[in-house]
């Protein structure tokens, strides 16, 4: 019997040093066992479908999000300031709003926050259900390979020293692999 997304937490991927493994002030636990991220198509804020596939080989930050959420609102600029520090060592961040009214809020909340990473609409909430993304904003780190490694509740200060270190401790390593292959 497979569990929900939701039931299963997951610290990083097994190649993380020690050091990048304690994320308790992001509030990531550990699972037991690996869960394949389910795929989804959705638009982007110009229509533009985009797939999960795309960014295989990537490891993406997939948060869930909307205008109407002042946490989830409150933690884009840390998020777009990881994506401009990690981007070129392979992170992709992925917002996907779950705000109902679609393109018609999240594309001027988008340009006027100068945000910069990808922007999918999800206002049917399918996807954030598959995903079990129950509470806003939630976040999940899905591997190169495609695992979903972390489930991340509530909102983060992404930018802070200790969650730019797991991000420095995992990339550096694909970057690493890809220089060999």
């Amino acid at each position: 019997m497979k569990l929900p997304v939701a039931a299963l937490l997951v610290v990083l991927l097994a190649t993380v040093p020690a050091e990048g493994r304690h994320l308790s002030g992001l509030g990531v636990q550990e699972l037991k066992e690996r869960l394949v991220a389910p795929g989804f198509v959705l638009p982007t804020t110009s229509g533009h479908p985009t797939s999960l596939k795309e960014f295989r080989g990537s490891l993406v930050l997939l948060n869930f999000w909307a205008t109407w959420c002042p946490p989830c609102v409150a933690e884009m600029p840390d998020l777009e300031r990881l994506h401009r520090e990690f981007k070129a060592e392979g992170l992709v961040i992925v917002a996907v709003s779950i705000d109902v009214e679609g393109q018609k809020v999240v594309a001027p909340f988008w340009e006027k926050m100068g945000l910069t990473f990808p922007s999918l609409l999800d206002p049917s909430r399918e996807v954030a259900t598959r995903y079990g993304a129950w509470a806003l904003p939630t976040s999940f780190l899905i591997s190169p390979e495609g695992d979903v490694i972390a489930r991340i509740p509530g909102p983060r200060d992404w930018h802070t020293d200790r969650a730019r270190a797991v991000f420095k401790n995992v990339l550096p390593r694909k970057t690493q692999r890809e220089g060999r292959q």
